[in-house]
């Protein structure tokens, strides 16, 4: 069985600020569709004894974590960037490579490939962070290192997280400016 993407994740030319925050949220809607249905359902044939084969599925909780977590989440790293008097793109930039680098989250310009890994749930004593390494990565992955060497080659700040529905490399352009806009 196959689960299907439904909350529109997408991979553009330029992903920016607004298209993280689409992503985030796109992240918070797939978990809360697969606790709500699918273990709800699976929940419901046991109570009723019904046959059936368990389906696996990953548990993106580690990248929600990554991203909304206090104090280190992605988020989280936006907006105290905005308060440093001298913060900017590019110290964003640099502090989420590290960050994503420390979770398992490859950077194509930072050891090329996907030699970190993808997030795929809890963990084991011998993999702690619960990441799976891939031998070949995806067409996706390959798209997202092949458009982080060319922003790095261009001086682009940038950074890529890997999302429930693959990698994902965003431009840091712009990202303090954008963030410290009001919405009212």
């Amino acid at each position: 069985v196959g689960l299907l993407d439904a909350f529109g994740f997408e991979l553009l030319q330029r992903n920016s600020f607004e298209q993280l925050l689409i992503n985030a949220t796109n992240e918070q809607l797939q978990q809360f569709f697969l606790r709500s249905v699918m273990q709800a359902e699976q929940t419901l044939y046991d109570a009723e004894k019904i046959a059936w084969s368990p389906i696996s599925y990953q548990d993106n909780a580690a990248t929600i974590a990554l991203l909304h977590q206090r104090p280190r989440g992605l988020l989280p790293m936006i907006d105290e960037e905005c308060k440093l008097p001298n913060g900017s793109d590019e110290a964003l930039a640099r502090k989420a490579v590290a960050h994503l680098l420390e979770a398992g989250h490859a950077q194509g310009h930072a050891g090329g490939g996907n030699a970190g890994g993808t997030a795929r749930g809890p963990g084991t004593a011998s993999n702690p962070r619960g990441y799976e390494l891939r031998k070949k990565p995806s067409a996706r992955a390959e798209g997202a290192a092949r458009q982080s060497k060319a922003l790095y080659t261009k001086g682009i700040p940038h950074f890529t997280v890997t999302h429930f529905a693959g990698e994902v490399c965003y431009e840091c352009t712009g990202w303090l400016d954008k963030n410290a806009d009001n919405l009212y």
